[in-house]
């Protein structure tokens, strides 16, 4: 699975299956991302991880 689909079916799943807030969060620029939309960042394996532990953090009470 390409890494900007892996993290959109995280994000997916942690919006628990509501794909237009996935990818609302998916298309906004993230301060923790440097600003960057979180779709800019997760283009190879090391920016999806990224992006899947921001949301990971944020579904879990690790506070972004």
């Amino acid at each position: 699975m390409e890494p900007m689909e892996r993290t959109r079916q995280w994000a997916i799943e942690i919006y628990k299956g509501d794909a237009e807030k996935a990818d609302l969060f998916l298309g906004r620029p993230h301060p923790m991302l440097d600003n960057r939309r979180p779709k800019d960042v997760a283009v190879d394996d090391s920016g999806a991880e990224r992006v899947i532990s921001l949301l990971g953090r944020a579904a879990y009470g690790g506070g972004v």
